[in-house]
């Protein structure tokens, strides 16, 4: 829908209003998802961030207080059945402007892991800095990353990933991603912080294919 305001479509420079919807900050969250402990309140914003849309798709539920965090993670966002555990590869890959899904996933992973700096950025990914910069302002532009500016260092600039979930995806289970798609009471288990014991992946055969019709109304997601 996007795109009819770009380039030579038919619309482009006939639109009269251009109106980002910005995602809620952390007191409007805490409010929209109505949680009175404000402990519990900032670990769920660490978590979904303030998009409106995923209180429905875990059906309201909240952690009553930080002792029942944990199991509100497992039986949602780190629950690989549901709509949620593979959202931000989503995010991704249903930008029109990402072109290489790989090589925009690896930056935002290599961000939220801690490369911070572009240099850094470009020794995780394994590319030349100058080959950098049409991606990282494609993420930036869409919001997937944000800049930040040092007054002390102009030309050092800092990175960091916009959208908690992205970040929580990127730095805590793709790089354990195995163990987090185990049964239940593995991720449980590593929820607590106790050791699981290792095994190899298992195999998944995925029956996932998003539709448009179906975009944030699928509450599981089903792998046979």
């Amino acid at each position: 829908m996007t795109e009819l305001l770009t380039g030579q479509r038919a619309l482009r420079g006939r639109a009269s209003l251009d109106l980002a919807l910005e995602p809620f900050d952390y007191r409007q969250a805490r409010s929209y998802w109505r949680i009175g402990d404000h402990r519990t309140a900032f670990l769920v914003d660490a978590v979904v961030g303030g998009a409106p849309g995923y209180r429905d798709l875990l059906d309201g539920r909240v952690p009553a207080g930080p002792g029942e965090f944990a199991d509100w993670l497992a039986a949602g966002v780190l629950n690989p059945s549901h709509a949620l555990f593979r959202e931000a590869d989503d995010l991704l890959a249903e930008e029109p402007g990402l072109v290489d899904r790989s090589l925009y996933r690896s930056i935002v992973g290599a961000v939220a892991e801690g490369s911070r700096t572009i240099r850094n950025v470009a020794r995780a990914v394994g590319r030349p800095e100058t080959a950098l910069g049409h991606p990282l302002g494609q993420l930036m532009r869409s919001r997937f990353l944000v800049r930040h500016d040092d007054v002390f260092r102009p030309r050092r600039p800092l990175l960091s990933v916009a959208d908690p979930l992205l970040r929580f995806f990127f730095s805590v289970v793709r790089p354990d991603l195995p163990r987090f798609e185990a049964r239940p009471p593995l991720r449980a288990r590593w929820l607590r912080g106790d050791a699981p014991p290792g095994g190899a992946r298992p195999h998944r055969c995925g029956a996932r294919r998003p539709g448009a019709m179906l975009r944030g109304r699928v509450t599981a997601d089903v792998s046979l």
